[in-house]
């Protein structure tokens, strides 16, 4: 995370415009068929396919009390990955690949750590359409952002405004960015 935040830091010090979001509701929404699959095409070493594909299929056990709590929060049997899990992290690495590769192919000015993305931009103009880009390639895996709304997680924030990334203040000083 602190490599997160100091790559942020570095590149809001170029660009003052960011646009900011979640990827909402991310471990939960996670379709397990299509990590299976990626993660299959990634770990090559098939050996370790049935160990990764039971953690894939990890369900949360619970009276019928804890059941009904759990159903309340959004989480589904047979659906997403279970965030607390060591494993959870690689699980989100693998599940992004192709929309880093998007990012980069793009030549977006991005940070990913998990399901937190902060872009950086010279334009309100230029983050919309960071902002659309993001729906357009997270879709087709089933996942989306909120849309930028009051309230949102989505924000986009002016160069003159302190934007929050990982629980972090990116603030201007002195012509640079420091967090706070």
């Amino acid at each position: 995370m602190k490599k997160a935040v100091h790559d942020a830091c570095e590149i809001r010090a170029k660009y003052g415009w960011v646009y900011k979001t979640d990827i909402a509701p991310f471990f939960d929404s996670i379709d397990r068929l299509h990590l299976e699959r990626a993660l299959k095409a990634v770990i090559r070493e098939r050996s370790l396919h049935p160990l990764l594909l039971q953690a894939i299929g990890c369900e949360i056990s619970a009276t019928r009390a804890g059941a009904k709590r759990i159903s309340r929060l959004g989480i589904k049997v047979g659906r997403g990955v279970r965030q607390g899990m060591p494993l959870s992290p690689f699980f989100s690495n693998i599940m992004l690949a192709g929309f880093d590769r998007a990012i980069a192919q793009q030549s977006l000015r991005a940070v990913r750590y998990a399901d937190d993305l902060i872009f950086f931009a010279s334009s309100r103009g230029e983050c919309e359409g960071v902002a659309e880009f993001c729906a357009r390639h997270l879709a087709p895996i089933g996942l989306t952002v909120p849309p930028v709304e009051p309230g949102s997680k989505s924000v986009i924030y002016e160069p003159d405004q302190a934007a929050e990334f990982l629980g972090v203040s990116l603030v201007r000083r002195k012509r640079e960015f420091n967090p706070t």
